[in-house]
């Protein structure tokens, strides 16, 4: 296991991009399933989700710390950077 990081998502990017590429019209609900098949655990605003399961487009993220450092949202430094 490699690390762990606390991401919030930009669900409805994530939702686009995933109807666009299935040709589908998935809902908010069947986009927090896959993030959940895809190995991302839901932390009240924040999805918590090991380095080797970041698989997202930096477009759908809106921030993303290391998990060692989530302790309070003030002290999260911004990044858009997908590892």
């Amino acid at each position: 296991m490699g690390q762990a990081f606390h991401v919030r998502i930009r669900i409805e990017q994530l939702r686009a991009n995933l109807s666009a590429a299935d040709r589908a019209d998935y809902s908010r609900a069947e986009v927090r399933g896959w993030l959940k098949d895809a190995g991302f655990e839901p932390q009240g605003n924040w999805w918590r989700v090991d380095e080797s399961n970041l698989l997202l487009e930096p477009a759908e993220v809106i921030e993303i710390v290391p998990a060692a450092e989530a302790g309070a949202a003030s002290t999260h430094t911004r990044r858009t950077m997908v590892a």
